[in-house]
């Protein structure tokens, strides 16, 4: 069965590690396309970056499960494969990091078969040669370097929005989040690159998913008052997808014990909606 991924590379050696055993995982799977039915199903999934590590492994998962049907998942800023899809673009399924962009392209979704799979939270990621920071109180200290996603992309509005909290509590200055916005250096189009930019060392620190930082070592600040149940990750089947019944299939085994094990293994949280 053939598993393939795109997503964006990052030049960092922690990285390249990842994308060659990614790559090596790949080449086994392709060994065993030869076994497939000639009838076998290839579902196309968009996803939020974020997910490349969780999807990835419940892709292969439900894979060996199901022999007659293939995931090749495609890896990108929510924002960026909305647009992808509003353009023509052939998918499955769309699993977007902010329901809005699922709620914005109905007219192209299967409004019955849209569920969410996953929950998560914002942290702070600081870079190994960052000291000065100990607090989220000093991101607004001048000459902090602050990379975030862009305001378009889930990560970036979720970052902001909170940023915006946190100014409204006692325990922040009313200007924090303008002073923290004034430090941004860089703004990406996907949280993996936001992370790509702390682990290089082109920045202090990071807004990203607390899924983001399972097994990299980061020291993180923890931003308090979220609500993880904000921080949804929807997923919906296209109409104009020949394979309903397959791909409606795969977003069962997302919620399924089995698949929710796996999310929660990478950092996620397990929303309300699934069947733990």
């Amino acid at each position: 069965m053939t598993h393939r991924t795109v997503t964006v590379k990052a030049r960092h050696i922690r990285y390249l590690l990842m994308l060659a055993v990614s790559a090596l995982a790949a080449i086994a799977t392709t060994a065993c396309a030869a076994d497939r039915p000639e009838n076998a199903v290839t579902l196309r999934v968009f996803a939020a970056s974020s997910l490349t590590d969780a999807l990835t492994e419940a892709s292969t998962a439900f894979e060996a499960e199901n022999a007659s049907v293939a995931i090749e998942t495609h890896f990108a800023g929510s924002s960026r494969l909305r647009a992808q899809l509003e353009e023509g673009a052939q998918a499955d399924i769309f699993i977007s990091a902010d329901p809005r962009h699922v709620d914005a392209i109905t007219h192209l979704l299967v409004e019955s078969l849209i569920t969410t799979v996953a929950t998560n939270e914002m942290v702070v990621a600081l870079a190994d040669s960052t000291r000065s920071i100990q607090s989220l109180e000093d991101l607004a200290e001048p000459d902090v370097k602050i990379v975030i996603a862009l305001p378009d992309v889930p990560a970036g509005r979720y970052a902001r929005a909170l940023l915006v909290q946190m100014a409204r509590q006692a325990d922040f200055p009313s200007n924090f989040d303008d002073a923290v916005l004034a430090n941004i250096v860089s703004e990406e189009t996907n949280v993996r690159a936001v992370l790509a930019k702390i682990q290089l060392g082109e920045a202090d620190a990071g807004f990203v998913y607390r899924s983001d930082l399972r097994d990299t070592g980061f020291r993180h600040l923890t931003i308090p008052n979220q609500n993880p149940a904000d921080i949804a990750y929807v997923a919906a089947v296209l109409r104009d997808s020949p394979h309903h019944d397959a791909a409606q299939a795969f977003l069962d085994f997302l919620i399924s014990d089995e698949g929710q094990q796996i999310l929660a293994s990478q950092g996620f949280f397990v929303p309300v909606t699934a069947t733990p």
